[in-house]
C-alpha cells in the first residue's frame, strides 16, 4: 500500500474529503457563476419586458388619441350630413318651384301667341275662321 502521511492513516475517508472538498469549491463557483448568468439573463429579459412595455404604452396613448380624433371626426361628419340633407331639401323645393315657373312662363307664352292669333284672325276677317 503506498505510503499515506499520519493524518492520512488515522482517517481512511480523509483523501475523499480532501477531494470532496475542491470539487465543493468548483461547484460552490460554477453555481455562482450559473446564478451569475442567471441573473443577468433575468435582468436582461426585464429589460425587454419594460421596453415592450414601454412601447404598449406609446401604441395604447396612439390609439387613444386616435380613437378622440375618430369621434370627433365622426361628429363632423353627422353635422356635415344634417346639414347636406337639410340642402338635398331646399334643393328639391327649388326644383319643384322651377318646374312651377317654367309651367307659368310656358303657359303665359301660348296664352299671348293665342291672344295675338285671336286678334289678327278677328281684324283679317278671315270667312274660314267666322265665330
Amino acid at each position: 500500500m503506498p505510503q499515506m502521511s499520519d493524518g492520512l492513516r488515522h482517517r481512511p475517508n480523509a483523501a475523499l474529503s480532501t477531494k470532496n472538498g475542491v470539487d465543493r469549491e468548483a461547484h460552490k463557483s460554477s453555481t455562482i457563476s450559473n446564478d451569475q448568468h442567471e441573473i443577468s439573463s433575468l435582468n436582461r429579459t426585464r429589460n425587454m419586458l419594460q421596453t415592450e412595455l414601454e412601447r404598449i404604452s406609446h401604441v395604447s396613448n396612439a390609439l387613444d388619441s386616435d380613437g378622440h380624433i375618430l369621434a370627433s371626426t365622426k361628429e363632423e361628419y353627422q353635422s356635415m350630413q344634417e346639414e347636406t340633407a337639410g340642402a338635398k331639401k331646399s334643393l328639391f323645393r327649388l326644383k319643384r318651384l322651377e318646374m312651377e315657373d317654367s309651367i307659368i312662363f310656358w303657359s303665359a307664352v301660348a296664352f299671348f301667341y293665342l291672344v295675338c292669333l285671336y286678334i289678327i284672325c278677328s281684324r283679317i276677317r278671315l270667312p274660314f275662321l267666322s265665330w
